[in-house]
């Protein structure tokens, strides 16, 4: 304690005027302690006892007395500071009436909580682990309870103290939230804008301990995108830790009308209304809302639609406002009554007085006197309290109906206010959060939105801009906006980026590129050749991850030979870093195009100099150069070499795993990468086994764990894995059975990755639904079920080729075979004529491939093809024409034989298998025969696939030795 503390302490002391009577009897004590010292005995023992307990009373007390008070005290205020912008959950639950804007408030919890028994018990999870991320990002559409979920959650957690923070007061929550005496849980609503949220993540970032947890609820990733644009680099690090949960949503149509009749008897009972029949539900039911469509029945007459249910909803609320609302009744007629709580609810104002500023612009009320505008705000604000001291008036709930006012009411008036020079952006912000989802509904606001997007962008953006925004397709704005900026019409900051993919819902990907292309001409002009190689390189991740493969490898090709020339320059270790890292990327680009011996080039070249940066620098390097070792041994593997893409994949692992770990997150994720790799290699190439099984699923397990950081390669690592398993399984007799649940669950995971992330994660969804169809077929569970994932599948593919048909042309063939062989699972002559039609396609698609030579997968794909397509031309009738095209396959497949030896060995005996059982004579069967059976057991490990075209042809030589041969036989 220093002397400044000391000083404070005794100033106090001296303060309180019962300190002197303490003092005055320790004064006593003492005496008499000191007259009777001299005597001995009980009587000295006694004096010396006084004299301590009053040393005591006078000295130690007041000390520990004014610690205690200057704890708690501090304590206290930072629970008066807390209560003054946020709210404690779960909030005393106010009286109700029967407008449905107040029987729909989560916070008035009028109707029962249905089931989400996961969805508390993941909240708690969270909250309880230590380790977990201090963020947790609650998803899901309006409606489907993200806030009513955080109010049962907190009722069940009185160990913690969960607030919701307010909106406009963020920035001053961490240091007040530290001071109390239990973990704290905030909430905070990033449904709408919140312009100050940024303050309290940078303070999170920075605070010590573990004692603060914050959900932030969300509708789409883009709000979580424009949050990311707004911290701090810290703030930014605590971002991508945060951890994500989506709620759970009703099992099918049966488990939605179960809910709407038991909340629709629950209302009724609370309400005492006897009579309110529920709407005839059709099935499927498309209410993302169970409680709207409950009490739009219960307070007016509708059908199952949702326009009848917002409009139900709008006419019991008006009625409300008829009858004056709760405690107040304003001679107002319905159409101004109508444009004053439509405008002050869509832009909140921040106080009394700006709130009669805004009614003046009503033009029923532009000659009213001020004192009939402040008793109409001060009226709206009973029906309609904001959630802050900067809020005077609040949203109305749910969305729909606020949608449904705002349609109701003359766009001018909207119009005059947004022009209005006092007008705050986050009020425009928060008009357009409401008006551009509420413009597709009543398209008479589009121009409004029009007008305040101006405002909210602070620039001017293309009428091709505005237009697409207001189409509500994303990634139509996505194009516009990219191709203004391309165009030089406007210059847009990463600010304004941020701000229209939160309100699009949209990652604005191809805008990102232009940004980027932009920023590449200007290194350009500037002449200086270390800027222009960064910006190229920043250039090359925006265009792969907007799908432009071919701007990414021109940009990334520009930059490697850029680094090559600043290398000899000046071989610093950041430049020589650099030319590795781009010399891997080219040679990735053009191995996924199929140009091999180009590819193996630039990542011999990447190799050797992460290999000298190795010597160099040390085991800093031990990861990049394992992923470059691991990428060779992919591609080797792809060109035919399976046994050395093998062993490399090994090599690079072993680099790896032979040193001792760090927690790096950079090496956590170098290392699952190349683990996955390895298992994919030995899964695709007959490898199997229990153990691989359980290696695979200790990866799935890693790469879940760094996919939860929303990294797109983290994310890409765990859906391969996931397509892993589902092959892996397929060929495990024990696993078996659990395939068709292991596709269905990689197909549900990578779907919602890529609605998450707008298009990035399409392609690990095509493979998945492949994966799923082949499973379906396998198993001879639904034929149909097979077919539409596989017509899914192609659809996407064929989109992707709109972009870049080098890149996706291959996919494209893989899709149409697996729909070919889809069709055929049906065994019916329309199935199999569409097979045919389905397998000629991916044939053709094969045959325009320009990839500098047959790739091996090519060359399956084509084989296999032809053969089927002879096989369902048998089963169609026209048995010579069959014969003819499998005479036309097998050629096809000792051409592949010829140029990768050894690896159509067994395709080329089970294709002169079935041409013997077609043959039916001894004469022309025997001769192939013999052969196919010699070239099977000519295979060191034959895949699954071919062993019951194998068991055939034994059975078949033996059935001619025998003289009964059965000449049956399906491909």
């Amino acid at each position: 304690m220093n002397s400044s503390e000391i000083r404070v302490a005794l100033r106090w002391i001296l303060s309180r005027s019962w300190l002197g009577a303490a003092v005055a009897t320790h004064s006593a004590l003492a005496g008499l302690g000191f007259v009777v010292l001299s005597q001995t005995g009980w009587a000295g023992a006694y004096s010396w006892i006084f004299a301590a307990v009053g040393t005591v009373i006078a000295v130690f007390v007041p000390w520990i007395n004014w610690w205690f008070q200057r704890k708690y005290a501090a304590r206290s205020e930072a629970k008066q500071r807390l209560a003054k912008v946020t709210d404690t959950l779960p909030m005393p639950t106010r009286p109700v009436d029967r407008r449905p804007s107040s029987l729909l408030a989560a916070d008035n919890r009028v109707i029962e909580f249905i089931d989400h028994r996961e969805d508390r018990a993941t909240l708690s999870a969270w909250a309880d682990d230590e380790l977990s991320a201090p963020i947790l990002f609650l998803k899901g559409s309006t409606g489907t309870g993200k806030t009513r979920l955080t109010i049962e959650w907190a009722a069940q957690r009185t160990d913690l103290a969960v607030l919701r923070v307010r909106p406009g007061t963020e920035a001053s929550i961490v240091g007040d939230a530290n001071a109390l005496d239990k973990s704290v849980a905030l909430v905070v609503d990033l449904t709408f804008p919140r312009p100050e949220l940024n303050s309290l993540i940078n303070d999170l970032a920075r605070s010590s301990g573990r004692k603060i947890r914050l959900i932030i609820e969300i509708r789409t990733e883009a709000m979580i995108e424009h949050l990311r644009a707004s911290v701090d680099t810290q703030g930014r690090l605590l971002l991508e830790t945060a951890a994500s949960h989506t709620l759970s949503i009703c099992d099918g149509d049966a488990d939605v009308v179960r809910r709407i009749r038991r909340a629709h008897a629950d209302l009724r009972a609370k309400l005492n209304i006897q009579e309110a029949p529920l709407p005839e539900l059709a099935a499927p039911c498309t209410f993302r809302s169970i409680n709207e469509t409950v009490v739009a029945s219960i307070l007016g007459d509708i059908s199952a639609d949702r326009k009848s249910i917002g409009g139900a909803l709008l006419s019991s609320e008006a009625a409300a406002w008829r009858a004056g609302g709760p405690g107040f009744s304003p001679s107002i007629d319905p159409a101004t009554a109508m444009a004053c709580i439509g405008s002050l609810t869509l832009f909140g104002a921040h106080s009394e007085l700006a709130a009669v500023d805004l009614l003046r612009l009503v033009p029923e009320l532009a000659d009213a006197r001020l004192e009939r505008r402040y008793e109409l705000a001060r009226w709206i604000r009973r029906l309609y309290p904001g959630a802050a001291d900067t809020e005077f008036v609040g949203h109305i709930e749910p969305p729909s109906l606020q949608h449904a006012v705002c349609g109701s009411i003359d766009s001018s008036v909207i119009d005059s206010m947004s022009a209005h020079p006092g007008l705050p952006k986050t009020a425009v912000a928060r008009a357009l959060a409401v008006l551009i989802p509420a413009s597709v509904t009543f398209p008479h606001l589009a121009g409004a939105v029009s007008n305040l997007l101006h405002s909210a962008v602070g620039e001017n953006l293309p009428d091709a801009v505005r237009t697409a925004i207001l189409t509500q397709r994303p990634i139509d704005v996505d194009r516009a906006v990219a191709q203004a900026v391309a165009g030089g019409e406007v210059e847009i900051s990463e600010t304004t980026i941020a701000m229209l993919s939160t309100l699009i819902g949209h990652r604005m990907l191809v805008t990102r590129a232009a940004v980027a292309g932009n920023t590449v001409s200007s290194a350009r002009q500037s002449g200086d050749l270390h800027e222009l190689a960064l910006a190229l390189d920043d250039l090359h991740m925006a265009s792969r991850v907007a799908g432009d493969s071919g701007a990414a490898l021109e940009s990334v090709k520009e930059a490697f030979d850029l680094y090559e020339v600043l290398c000899a320059e000046n071989s610093t270790v950041s430049v020589r870093e650099r030319a590795a890292q781009a010399a891997m990327n080219v040679g990735k680009a053009l191995y996924e195009r199929g140009r091999y011996s180009d590819a193996r080039s630039y990542l011999e070249k990447s190799e050797s100099g992460y290999r000298a940066l190795y010597a160099d620098v040390g085991e800093n390097m031990v990861g990049r150069l394992a992923m470059v070792r691991a990428t060779r041994g992919w591609l080797d593997i792809d060109d035919g070499d399976i046994d050395g893409g093998i062993s490399a994949i090994n090599e690079a692992l072993d680099l790896l795993t032979r040193r001792p770990q760090t927690e790096s997150e950079q090496e956590a994720g170098a290392l699952a990468r190349v683990r996955t790799l390895r298992v994919r290699a030995l899964t695709n190439h007959g490898h199997e086994g229990e153990s691989l099984f359980e290696e695979l699923e200790d990866v799935i397990s890693m790469n879940r764990s760094l996919a939860q950081s929303g990294e797109v390669f983290d994310i890409s690592d765990y859906l391969e894995s996931l397509q892993c398993r589902v092959v892996l399984a397929r060929r495990l007799p024990d696993r078996r059975e659990g395939e068709v649940a292991y596709a269905q669950d990689a197909v549900e995971i990578a779907r919602n990755y890529a609605d998450s992330y707008a298009g990035i994660f399409d392609i690990a969804l095509a493979q998945a639904l492949l994966n799923y169809s082949f499973s379906l077929v396998s198993a001879r569970i639904s034929s149909e079920d097979a077919v539409e994932a596989s017509q899914e599948s192609v659809a996407i593919y064929w989109r992707l080729c709109r972009t870049d048909a080098h890149r996706f042309r291959i996919n494209l063939s893989s899709a149409l075979c697996s729909l070919g062989a889809a069709r055929m699972s049906s065994l019916s002559p329309a199935g199999y004529t569409e097979a045919i039609d389905a397998f000629q396609r991916a044939v053709d698609e094969l045959r325009t491939l320009d990839t500098g030579g047959s790739t091996l997968l090519a060359c399956k794909m084509r084989c296999d093809s032809k053969i089927r397509i002879a096989h369902c031309t048998k089963e169609l009738g026209y048995e010579t024409r069959a014969l003819a095209l499998l005479d036309a396959a097998v050629d096809t497949i000792e051409e592949a034989e010829a140029e990768h030896s050894g690896l159509f060995t067994a395709r080329l005996a089970a294709a002169l298998a079935v041409k013997a059982h077609w043959l039916a004579s001894p004469d022309g069967s025997l001769p192939l025969l013999t052969r196919s059976i010699e070239l099977f057991e000519s295979v060191e490990n034959l895949a699954p696939e071919f062993e019951p075209t194998y068991r055939s042809a034994l059975d078949l030589r033996a059935q001619f030795d025998s003289g009964q041969p059965q000449l049956k036989y399906r491909v």
